[in-house]
């Protein structure tokens, strides 16, 4: 009786421990997640940070030719998104002297600013043009030369490079990846999928928006829909997952869960982010 009741409660035990080591994964996967999404939203909500040239003429920021530049894949579960936003939201510098219709600037150090690639451009906040940028022409260890006269500019205003950043699953990883530089961050472990949709309608609770895998015209993106697929860290022996996964913005995307790596729990992120910057 006594080996009976031992063998019933180690038993006991164990559900009782893989219960536990299942919520614990939950929570895991639930914090991170939304970590994630902090990153993930302000660097969408900061698109076209500095980049207003770009957005209304044309012209190139930093080597691309968008503030927003998707790359789309199929909805399988096993292969994510990726996306290159440009903004400037890399502070590099402060103003040691007020500007005043000049081209030259005085800074505290200029050794994070070139005047080549992605390096050349740069943004002054607070100046009377804040989403206006500018390309470095010359420099010394503490002088810039730009390619266009500054009408004011205040002593210790920031100075902000204009940067392409993407983001893309690499290894199960969501990583931020400077495109011109060595800088990688690890945004978020054990991610299964990425996908990102597009709308360049305005924001209207009447009228529902045309949301797009691949935008047409990036430039006048108004909000992007992110979602993202999470796996728990550790397996659990004999599970295997059996829903039916589907976009939220387009039922008609799915794939049966069925497909997916064995033994893993799975569980689906979402949210929408409208850009400050778009016009």
């Amino acid at each position: 009786m006594f080996g009976v009741l031992t063998a019933a409660g180690f038993s006991l035990f164990r559900e009782q421990s893989r219960i536990n080591q299942w919520q614990q994964n939950q929570l895991e996967m639930q914090s991170s997640s939304r970590a994630a999404m902090q990153v993930l939203i302000q660097s969408f909500n900061h698109a076209g940070f500095g980049c207003s040239e770009n957005i209304s003429t044309g012209k190139d920021v930093a080597g691309e030719d968008n503030f927003l530049n998707p790359t789309n894949q199929n909805f399988t579960g096993i292969t994510p998104d990726s996306v290159t936003l440009v903004y400037g939201f890399d502070h590099v510098a402060t103003v040691n002297g007020a500007v005043s219709e000049s081209t030259l600037v005085t800074v505290d150090s200029a050794t994070n600013i070139g005047t080549t690639e992605y390096l050349k451009h740069i943004s002054f906040f607070p100046s009377l043009a804040p989403n206006d940028f500018y390309e470095v022409t010359g420099k010394t260890s503490t002088t810039l030369t730009v390619d266009k006269s500054i009408t004011r500019l205040p002593n210790n205003a920031r100075i902000f490079r204009v940067n392409p950043l993407q983001y893309a699953v690499v290894n199960g990883e969501l990583r931020e990846r400077e495109t011109d530089g060595p800088r990688t961050d690890i945004i978020i472990y054990d991610v299964q999928d990425f996908q990102l949709a597009y709308t360049d309608d305005d924001e209207n609770l009447n009228t529902p928006a045309n949301w797009e895998d691949n935008p047409a015209n990036p430039e006048n993106v108004k909000a992007v829909w992110i979602y993202m697929i999470l796996r728990t860290r550790e397996r659990e022996a004999g599970h295997q997952e059996n829903r039916i996964f589907r976009l939220p913005w387009d039922a008609g995307q799915s794939f049966n869960g069925n497909t997916l790596p064995a033994g893993f729990h799975y569980q689906e992120f979402q949210t929408q982010v409208w850009l400050r910057n778009a016009n």
